[in-house]
């Protein structure tokens, strides 16, 4: 069900039926116009969450506005310089790749500190695929949003080169992960090219 009149507070929302990853204003209005619940701005040549333009961010934020939930991917934790969001907008959720990260201790610090303004808006990210993107194990970002107190928490994948979410997990170990989410009192969000039969 389309939810209307919603704002980046994400304590009472329902998730979304049908996300749509959209690059700029004219994709937003597209999948506006044809019913999808959660649009996603990101910029795919990028790398799996690439940060989209500022000016692509704002348009679609303009289309959204109030009425339609939205979330924005801010590319990778690591990245240099990192991507943030003017202040007046507020998407529903916000998130960022945690590639490389497990290779750095202080991982779960920088992310506090990066996604900190963004509150109850933040979302963690696995990478069904996080030994090839050497991002933390699954367990570790579950436990560490948990400790965060994020809303949700993505299942996606790094490298898209190496297959669907399917082709890395089976049915099962991704129910097991969703299931770990909902264990941990968070929503579990599926991503990575699924098709119709998942």
């Amino acid at each position: 069900m389309l939810m209307n009149h919603v704002d980046a507070s994400t304590d009472s929302i329902q998730l979304p039926r049908l996300l749509v990853s959209v690059r700029n204003a004219e994709e937003a209005q597209l999948a506006v116009d044809e019913g999808v619940h959660l649009i996603d701005v990101k910029e795919p040549r990028r790398g799996s969450l690439g940060a989209a333009a500022a000016a692509s961010v704002r348009q679609v934020a303009d289309i959204c506005d109030s009425k339609f939930l939205w979330s924005v991917a801010l590319g990778e934790l690591l990245d240099t310089p990192p991507v943030a969001l003017p202040a007046d907008l507020r998407p529903t959720f916000v998130k960022c790749g945690l590639s490389g990260c497990g290779l750095r201790a202080n991982w779960r610090a920088l992310w506090q500190r990066r996604m900190a303004r963004y509150g109850r808006s933040a979302v963690a990210v696995v990478y069904a695929d996080w030994e090839a993107a050497a991002a933390p194990s699954a367990g570790d970002v579950v436990a560490h949003a948990a400790a965060a107190n994020c809303p949700a928490v993505l299942l996606d994948t790094f490298d898209k080169t190496r297959g669907s979410l399917q082709q890395l997990m089976t049915r099962d170990e991704i129910a097991r992960w969703i299931g770990s989410v909902h264990q941990s009192g968070m929503r579990a969000v599926v991503a990575g090219s699924l098709t119709r039969e998942m």
